[in-house]
């Protein structure tokens, strides 16, 4: 089967901007955004589009994100902005992307944006059951996730680290993003 697909292309991040791509098949488009007072003055802004299933009412923000590397405070700044538009949201979100919150994948514990957003428990990290590095780097941690917000907590959702095998990275299988 073919589908059609629209997309929303973000212009922050110069060559590395963020994009999201829908079904449009399947979803109607009711509203887009490019959040621009969260992406901490230099970052990409968050993309998000309200989307509405064609087959029933089911009506939800997606969102993707690429928080701030090498800038502890701003990545903050971007996780505490996350989670208050998390909230004040009245319909489900799911947001994914590359938060870069370094969570360790044998002990769960990730750096300090990883805390800020989940405060209050409005993101629910969408927790894989088997946790890999998400990057083929020397953090050998996780930076990609999902998360809903609580309007969206009573879906039932899993996510999977897809796992790339390559004999030319340490112990054969990783994920890079």
């Amino acid at each position: 089967d073919s589908a059609n697909f629209e997309f929303l292309l973000g212009t922050t991040g110069g060559n590395g901007r963020l994009l999201l791509v829908w079904n449009s098949d399947r979803f109607e488009a009711l509203q887009e955004a490019e959040l621009m007072d969260l992406r901490a003055q230099t970052g990409r802004a968050p993309l998000a589009v309200k989307l509405r299933e064609r087959n029933t009412t089911n009506t939800f923000w997606f969102m993707v994100n690429h928080l701030h590397r090498g800038n502890e405070s701003k990545r903050n700044e971007q996780a505490t902005g996350l989670r208050q538009w998390f909230v004040d949201q009245s319909i489900p979100v799911v947001a994914c992307g590359d938060y870069n919150m370094d969570v360790e994948p044998s002990t769960g514990a990730g750096n300090e944006a990883f805390d800020i957003i989940r405060q209050g428990n409005h993101a629910r990290w969408i927790e894989p059951q088997i946790k890999i590095p998400t990057q083929a780097s020397s953090h050998q941690s996780i930076l990609d996730f999902f998360f809903v917000n609580d309007d969206a907590s009573n879906w039932q959702m899993t996510s999977t680290i897809i796992r790339i095998p390559s004999e030319f990275l340490p112990e054969n299988e990783k994920s890079d993003h």
